[in-house]
């Protein structure tokens, strides 16, 4: 059988082959150019987009920048969805509403009745301009009540439980907008504060890094570490949620739209925390993307340095607020509310 031998191709049909390519990367290039307001569109408006305005640069620039998750879309997964991807994961699901002292010591109740052991607490709950200032039926402004008053609840019930299980660690999920807050020594509740938007998160997130910081100190020599940390902008469904009302809203809205990063980017400094075998014995540490909380459309560099709390934090003159009255007076207000 003969052999089929291919003709070889005439020079004019190889720069014609090599014109239509370059017209088509030309075509390519110019059908990219035309989108590109659309697609700028879109990353500023889609919630939860995850994307940022460097979610437009081609990927092999995107490579290239340190700490760049390629990958930048994680879908929100439930339990059940957990358990499909992950068929050994054993998993036990308890709800609580952190805004309420009544429901988180419920929570509680129920873990530690189980007997199950406690190595790693992540208090993540939190709301920015939930809605019009409101008080919780047991009279905290519910911002503060949800991000700072239930995380703080829970972590002291289960503290024994932690003790026991050492050793174990506490993260508690601050953030950059507690250089805006301040102590409000005369209305720890925020009965008085007359909003619910920048001020009362700003104030929940100082008073968060300043109560982890001394519970850190208490629980010195136990096994048990307290961590802060800042997980950076994050483009997540919390900003599309918030009342709009609020300038914060809308601010929060655009900066992560703008600079936003992923959710799984977003988690990265919590599991940071919470993993990394070399932070054992360090607690009181602060981490997050960078020391300056800089930021810029959606890279924020490495999401794991750590260091000190903000001097803000501190035995400062400016707010003359010592992390260790804060937590005392917290836990007397909490005390004559709950009676424990």
């Amino acid at each position: 059988m003969a052999a089929a031998t291919a003709e070889p191709a005439a020079p004019q049909d190889v720069v014609t082959a090599v014109a239509h390519k370059a017209s088509a990367t030309a075509t390519s290039w110019a059908s990219k150019a035309v989108q590109l307001p659309t697609r700028v569109v879109r990353a500023l408006l889609s919630p939860s987009s995850g994307e940022g305005l460097l979610g437009l640069l081609p990927e092999f620039i995107r490579s290239w920048l340190p700490g760049w998750d390629t990958e930048r879309d994680m879908p929100d997964m439930a339990a059940e969805q957990i358990k499909e991807e992950f068929p050994w994961a054993k998993l036990t699901l308890l709800q609580a509403d952190m805004s309420s002292l009544k429901s988180v010591r419920q929570l509680a109740d129920v873990f530690m009745s189980a007997g199950t052991s406690l190595h790693v607490l992540v208090n993540n709950a939190g709301v920015l301009a939930p809605g019009p200032f409101a008080l919780t039926e047991e009279g905290f402004e519910q911002t503060l009540a949800t991000n700072f008053f239930g995380p703080l609840y829970l972590t002291l019930l289960l503290a024994p439980r932690l003790r026991a299980s050492a050793p174990a660690r506490v993260v508690n999920v601050a953030s950059f907008g507690e250089m805006f807050g301040k102590v409000h020594w005369d209305d720890l509740r925020g009965a008085k504060l007359e909003s619910s938007g920048l001020r009362a998160y700003a104030a929940s997130k100082l008073y968060l890094i300043m109560a982890s910081r001394e519970l850190n100190r208490r629980l010195r020599g136990t096994g048990v570490d307290v961590f802060p940390v800042h997980p950076g902008i994050v483009s997540s469904p919390g900003e599309s949620k918030s009342d709009k009302r609020y300038l914060v809203s809308v601010t929060a809205f655009l900066n992560a739209r703008l600079h936003g990063q992923s959710e799984l980017r977003g988690a990265l400094a919590p599991l940071f925390a919470a993993t990394e075998p070399g932070l054992q014995g360090r607690g009181g540490a602060y981490i997050g993307p960078n020391q300056m909380g800089v930021q810029l459309f959606g890279w924020g560099g490495f999401n794991t340095g750590y260091g000190a709390p903000p001097a803000r934090t501190y035995d400062t003159p400016r707010y003359r607020c010592p992390p260790s009255r804060l937590l005392t007076v917290a836990l007397e207000d909490q005390a004559s509310t709950v009676g424990r």
